[in-house]
């Protein structure tokens, strides 16, 4: 909002963003300490300005947050933003999640509130030609995400359940297409086999 308080918060918003991104621990400490709950907040109902400082630090702070219900949120709200139809929004949403899902507090939420929107980027014939993303780049996100919580067979067994075999087999039977479509494919045979590897093994273990 604006006048002196809106001026404020705003403020103090770049300061969290700016503390969050340069120490670790500082985004800790932060999450901690309630910052975590307003950066949620704004995920949710800031305007695409707000949200977009939001992703970035919500993004840092998810290094040391906690399982907690304010963290499903963030996630929930992150999630999201893959079914808005704003690609260029998808795009900056599933760099978030890949960085999300490093942390196993976070790998629960991800594979609750946002696998079958993953699942469905797959599916890259549904954004190949979109001009205003590079859709490799984005498949192969979406692949380390999806490869993170794979880590754990029960998610792995989700994954499965969801389809995603359906849409890594689709990426390895048209990756000449792919490549052909796309302005650039680098690596990303390599990506999706190995991927494809990690799912299908850690499945197996259920």
């Amino acid at each position: 909002s604006g006048g002196p308080a809106g001026r404020v918060v705003a403020a103090a918003f770049r300061l969290v963003e700016t503390l969050s991104a340069c120490n670790a621990d500082c985004a800790r400490l932060l999450a901690g300490a309630g910052a975590l709950g307003a950066v949620v907040s704004r995920l949710h109902h800031g305007d695409e300005a707000s949200r977009a400082s939001a992703l970035t630090t919500f993004a840092t702070m998810t290094a040391g947050a906690q399982p907690t219900a304010e963290l499903a949120s963030g996630v929930d709200a992150v999630a999201h933003m893959l079914t808005t139809g704003d690609m260029r929004l998808t795009t900056r949403a599933v760099q978030v999640l890949k960085a999300a899902s490093q942390h196993q507090a976070c790998q629960e939420a991800i594979v609750s509130r946002g696998l079958g929107s993953l699942v469905d980027l797959l599916m890259v014939d549904r954004h190949i030609n979109d001009p205003s993303i590079d859709s490799i780049s984005l498949v192969m996100d979406v692949l380390t995400t999806l490869t993170n919580v794979a880590a754990s067979p029960k998610h792995a067994k989700t994954l499965v359940e969801l389809g995603g075999i359906f849409g890594i087999s689709n990426l390895l039977m048209n990756g000449r297409e792919i490549q052909n479509a796309a302005r650039s494919s680098s690596g990303v045979a390599g990506v999706v086999q190995a991927g494809q590897g990690d799912i299908v093994a850690a499945a197996a273990d259920t």
